[in-house]
């Protein structure tokens, strides 16, 4: 049977809309593990230590994507060279992208905790699935992306009150805005510069409505661009846009559906390094968190995690 740790962010949306829900994953993994709270940085680093001395073999994350990239960036660096635990996303937070891209689509998160536990007990195997997660500079996750996707987050950001139906709304926006070339869709449009080397190859543009990657194939709201990653382990799907909003929005159905491009202006590759130097700071986001770079960024394939789930 697998000893369990469980990772819970009490400040996280859900957490905070749902306070019993920390004490149900407590009870539940009583005798079979611990629980921790993090409230830091510091606190993650922490119970990794500990959770490395323990011999925590199944590793259950309770909040959204970017406690998720936190948690993983602070366990990846403490455990070093010795392998992670089999991780468990118990859709915790407000954004869930990666909990989805593995094949968890619905649960509360002590619903989700009771169904591993039933399988281990009664013998039930788990749906097992891997993905690589990428090194962003000095943090991991499973999505990165600058100019429209940075922008479009810093739109979705405003005012709070972070919702799946606000994502769709401030979408459906930005689309109208594009039709009429509006105020908006230029905010969301405005460009990144950057010279980008893939696995060494200078690629021909150093302007861009968007530089994307992913460890995983789906970036959020149903859009599934990152395929080639989930289908060549080990590498990251990169792409670069630089076509213009109206172009963009055409590609959209071959974002959402998976399919190749058709736009000659959005390159695309699957890759082990990527560099980007730019002459200027720029912001970009992984999994959902937004950072700034001075102007040098690396993204590199990291670890591949076994991920489970029932």
């Amino acid at each position: 049977m697998s000893v369990i740790g469980i990772i819970a962010n009490p400040h996280s949306r859900r957490n905070r809309r749902f306070p019993r829900t920390i004490h149900q994953l407590e009870k539940l993994v009583e005798g079979r593990g611990m629980l921790a709270l993090t409230h830091s940085l510091e606190d993650i680093q922490r119970t990794a230590e500990t959770f490395k001395r323990n011999g925590i073999d199944l590793l259950c994350l309770n909040g959204g994507d970017g406690t998720n990239h936190c948690t993983l960036t602070a366990f990846i660096q403490i455990y070093g060279d010795t392998p992670l635990p089999r991780i468990a996303f118990l859709r915790g937070g407000t954004m869930n992208t990666t909990a989805w891209d593995c094949g968890l689509r619905t649960g509360s998160p002590p619903q989700l905790l009771k169904r591993l536990i039933d399988h281990e007990r009664t013998g039930q195997p788990l749906v097992i699935t891997e993905r690589n997660i990428m090194r962003v500079g000095d943090t991991y996750g499973f999505l990165f992306g600058n100019g429209l996707i940075s922008n479009f987050l810093e739109i979705y950001y405003e005012g709070g009150n972070a919702s799946f139906a606000k994502a769709i709304t401030t979408l459906a926006r930005g689309v109208a805005s594009g039709v009429v070339q509006g105020p908006l869709i230029r905010r969301i449009f405005q460009k990144a510069e950057a010279e980008v080397r893939v696995d060494g190859q200078l690629w021909p543009f150093h302007q861009w409505d968007a530089l994307a990657a992913g460890g995983i194939g789906h970036i959020g709201l149903g859009f599934y661009p990152f395929y080639k990653a989930v289908q060549n382990p080990g590498t990251i799907h990169l792409l670069g846009v630089a076509c213009g909003a109206m172009r963009t929005i055409r590609q959209l159905p071959n974002f959402f559906f998976a399919r190749q491009n058709t736009e000659p202006r959005i390159l695309d590759a699957v890759a082990k390094r990527i560099e980007l130097h730019s002459e200027q700071s720029f912001t970009y986001t992984v999994d959902g968190d937004l950072h700034t770079s001075q102007g040098q960024l690396v993204l590199e394939a990291g670890p591949r995690l076994t991920i489970v789930h029932c």
